[in-house]
């Protein structure tokens, strides 16, 4: 159970990227653009579970049957398009003269008919996975330590610009150090860098405590007073 390649609950199961890469091909930033894509048509299923954090998968098999489905009839059956039902009439009334002409006019208004259809449902497609992918691609924001914008945004609203700085600064001083990897710099940072990043800030506090005691010592000699004339009678003895 939550080992990769495993059912969980009888339909989640785990893979990562890499796995996927091997049996599909697909990058990791293609994976992303085709896992958007089919959470959004309702096909597939995300969550993520435990510490640290792994992506589960679920199939939606209904819905992909009825998408098949769909898609099948489609293939099967020619799209209505009322071009060609007007070259049918045409046809036939017209069958005796200018017939022909009629034919490739009118298969020269459905092509360019077609085409217009198919550039604008491959820009509005093309156009919504690239702003999609714009939120799911990780920006190295230190040496080894890669985030989301919208990852990047959650550490900024919950610690503040200065803190966000010196919790993925330590995170990637860590990660050089030890040469290791995480599937999550994000979920690793709220694991156990705010921990350490806390402990840094209450050592530097007693830090500066014993330097301000330190400063604050004064050495005091008690003045001794000479009488009147002292001095003068020192030196001309």
């Amino acid at each position: 159970m939550g080992e990769q390649g495993s059912l969980k609950d009888k339909c989640w199961f785990y893979s990562t990227r890499q796995n996927i890469e091997e049996n599909t091909g697909l990058s990791e930033h293609k994976q992303r653009c085709a896992m958007n894509l089919l959470i959004k048509m309702n096909l597939i299923s995300t969550k993520k579970i435990g510490i640290p954090c792994k992506v589960y998968y679920k199939l939606n098999e209904k819905n992909i049957l009825d998408c098949y489905e769909e898609n099948r009839k489609k293939l099967i059956q020619p799209a209505k398009n009322s071009v060609v039902e007007n070259l049918n009439n045409n046809n036939f009334e017209n069958s005796n003269s200018g017939s022909s002409q009629n034919e490739e006019q009118a298969l020269q208004n459905l092509d360019i008919n077609n085409n217009k259809n198919n550039n604008k449902k491959y820009h509005t497609h093309e156009e919504t996975k690239i702003e999609n992918s714009k939120n799911d691609v990780k920006i190295e924001y230190a040496k080894k330590v890669f985030l989301t914008r919208k990852e990047y945004q959650d550490l900024l609203n919950t610690y503040g610009e200065k803190d966000t700085k010196n919790l993925i600064n330590q995170l990637s001083l860590y990660k050089q150090s030890t040469g290791k990897n995480y599937e999550s710099d994000y979920a690793t940072i709220f694991r156990w860098v705010v921990t350490r990043l806390n402990e840094i800030k209450k050592e530097n506090i007693k830090y500066q405590d014993f330097k301000s005691k330190q400063n604050n010592k004064k050495m005091t000699f008690e003045q001794r007073e000479y009488p009147t004339g002292f001095f003068d009678n020192l030196f001309a003895n």
